[in-house]
């Protein structure tokens, strides 16, 4: 059995941003759309029909500075010992997830561009939101003629499968 091709598992954009942006700003920001801080990253949970299978977070967010991430928690933002960032990965677990939410990954995507002033890239090009979402859907077509439907079952089991001897010891979870 074949690992599945990590580019099916995690799809990522990039958001630039011309000159640096305060830390404290963008958690602000983040904190006041739904987005949940963890550590020294974001996440945004998912509120339609969740399978145990499921991705539960639609999207999470890097913050980095000159291509490095930036390791700041809420403590260091509160206490003001954040510092600035220059882009966001924005990353969508494109295999967990099922195809129906591209919608909401996209306008995720597209409002951060907006609100922030930033620019979307995609594999190191500049794009637009109608490019990203080809890309994410001519991504998603390769995905399920090659393997199985995205979010599905069948899906989930065979990743599990090409992982369960590293990762879980033999074991499974379906």
């Amino acid at each position: 059995m074949e690992k599945i091709d990590k580019r099916y598992e995690l799809f990522e954009a990039t958001l630039t941003s011309s000159g640096l942006k305060s830390r404290k700003v963008l958690h602000d920001y983040l904190k006041s759309h739904g987005w949940s801080s963890i550590d020294d990253f974001y996440c945004l949970k998912r509120i339609d029909e969740i399978e145990k299978w499921h991705s539960e977070d639609l999207a999470s967010l890097s913050v980095l500075k000159y291509g490095r991430d930036i390791y700041e928690t809420d403590e260091d933002i509160s206490e003001d010992r954040a510092t600035y960032w220059d882009s966001l990965r924005l990353s969508y677990l494109l295999a967990s997830i099922p195809r129906e939410s591209n919608s909401i990954f996209l306008s995720c995507a597209n409002n951060l561009a907006k609100e922030l002033s930033l620019q979307i890239k995609y594999q190191g090009n500049d794009m637009s939101v109608r490019q990203l979402e080809i890309a994410l859907s001519n991504l998603s077509d390769s995905l399920e003629r090659k393997y199985a439907a995205r979010g599905s079952k069948d899906l989930a089991i065979y990743i599990d499968m090409t992982y369960q001897l590293t990762l879980r010891g033999g074991k499974t979870d379906f």
